[in-house]
């Protein structure tokens, strides 16, 4: 099929016109690769051809687009190019790699320096994140097992560090229990949590029940009275972890 012109676009791209009415909107690369300029023709059976690659050219720009915002996956450009047909994905998911913007064991150490300056994220959450993104399980647990157990054990110790001076509110078992929770969320190991959850010095329990009682008190004293205030006093604490036995003594010496 003949051309009749060809009109130049923003961004390497070119309208090319030809003689039956058709349009197509094809990237430089292409119009050089078949040499289209000097043939001032599209032979019908390169069309497809031209096309497909042309399809490729313009995915492989949407995702240099995407990796601009941060560092990707393989697995992660895949699924961005949901759009195309899983062989143009799979090709330019293998020219990027190709061309040095895509690489998995790089975007590793990246995820994990991070991880370890960013946020509070243990070995185990690191790793499911980076499986999740793709990531070869063994490759990621060749990094993370280069870093001393010392550096997690410090982890967990600043975490504990963070969150402890700031509980005024609730029981030690309560705070304990939770703790835990989050760190085993986060991805550290039973035995470095625990370990250093034994360490802390909590204080006094009482301690914190009189105040958050004198406090809770106060709130409830206005809107209820006799039974009602205590029962809605007792329910708040037991909701912080505080004893019922402990709680009624606080109560009854008042």
């Amino acid at each position: 099929m003949k051309i009749l012109k060809f009109n130049k676009k923003k961004k390497g791209i070119y309208e090319v016109y030809l003689v039956d009415n058709t349009k197509y909107l094809l990237y430089e690369e292409i119009i050089l690769k078949y040499e289209l300029l000097l043939t001032k023709e599209i032979p019908d059976n390169l069309v497809s051809k031209i096309l497909h690659d042309n399809n490729i050219c313009h995915a492989y720009v949407k995702a240099l687009r995407y990796l601009n915002y941060k560092a990707r996956t393989k697995k992660e450009i895949y699924n961005y190019l949901c759009d195309y047909e899983p062989s143009i994905r799979e090709e330019v998911v293998n020219k990027l790699t190709k061309d040095g913007y895509l690489n998995d064991e790089k975007y590793i150490e990246y995820y994990i320096n991070d991880a370890l300056n960013l946020t509070f994220k243990g070995y185990n959450r690191i790793l499911k994140d980076l499986v999740n993104l793709g990531i070869d399980k063994d490759i990621i647990c060749s990094y993370l097992d280069k870093i001393d157990n010392s550096v997690w054990q410090q982890r967990v110790v600043n975490y504990l560090k963070k969150k402890y001076d700031k509980n005024t509110r609730h029981s030690i078992n309560y705070f304990k229990d939770k703790l835990s929770a989050n760190l085993l969320n986060l991805g550290y190991h039973k035995s470095v949590i625990f370990a250093e959850l034994d360490r802390l010095d909590y204080g006094d329990d009482i301690s914190i029940l009189i105040k958050e009682y004198d406090k809770i008190t106060k709130k409830l004293q206005g809107k209820y009275e006799g039974k009602m205030l205590e029962s809605k006093i007792i329910t708040k604490l037991v909701a912080k972890g505080f004893k019922y036995s402990d709680i009624r003594k606080i109560m009854y010496n008042k």
